[in-house]
């Protein structure tokens, strides 16, 4: 087994170094807590960490830090049950596609339905279903989902309906439209952790 010698600060300033300036300036003022550090405090600081430090400031008191990570757990599940609040049970869908809730399960642990356990039950965003088509699933989805490969499934979920700069929609949007071709470097590149 190949050892992993990076540390958590590497991997933060490598993701970093690949954003935009833009992108750096929303994401400080998002966790910005007080003013730049202080010269003595900067003088402490790698060189290669001075940028960072100054548009995110001194690392807050560790009481305020369990705030912030309070508040942050509680955005992700609020945000869970956004990407959830349309979705069917699996006995909903088990009627729609008449099959046997049995079938549901096993399609979901396949990859062939996606779902994500919330409140207990397994709950399938209602966009990837098309009563229009032979098989009740929207065309395209399938081969889009395939590539994200094991992602997790609320992670999938949250990328397929959110919009992306490099495609210039979401990638829900542009499967819906017929363009599934377009959504698979995108696809293959998440599923790649770029």
């Amino acid at each position: 087994m190949i050892e992993d010698t990076r540390t958590d600060r590497d991997t933060v300033m490598e993701a970093v170094g690949r954003l935009g300036r833009g992108e750096v300036a929303v994401i400080a003022a998002a966790v910005r807590q007080t003013a730049p550090p202080s010269r003595d405090e900067a003088s402490t600081i790698d060189k290669g960490d001075e940028r960072l430090a100054h548009l995110l400031g001194p690392r807050p008191a560790p009481d305020r830090r369990l705030a912030n990570e309070m508040v942050t757990t509680m955005r992700g599940f609020e945000r869970r049950r956004q990407l959830l609040q349309d979705s069917f049970t699996a006995a909903q869908v088990a009627t729609a596609l008449g099959v046997s809730r049995e079938t549901v399960y096993a399609r979901a642990e396949r990859g062939q339905l996606l779902a994500a356990i919330d409140g207990g039950q397994l709950r399938f965003p209602r966009w990837q279903f098309d009563p229009a088509s032979d098989t009740g699933l929207l065309a395209g989805l399938s081969d889009v989902v395939k590539v994200l490969g094991e992602r997790p499934q609320l992670g999938k979920i949250a990328w397929l309906t959110s919009h992306r700069s490099s495609l210039g929609d979401t990638p829900l949007n542009l499967i819906a439209a017929g363009q599934s071709a377009a959504v698979m470097g995108a696809a293959e590149r998440f599923a790649r952790g770029e």
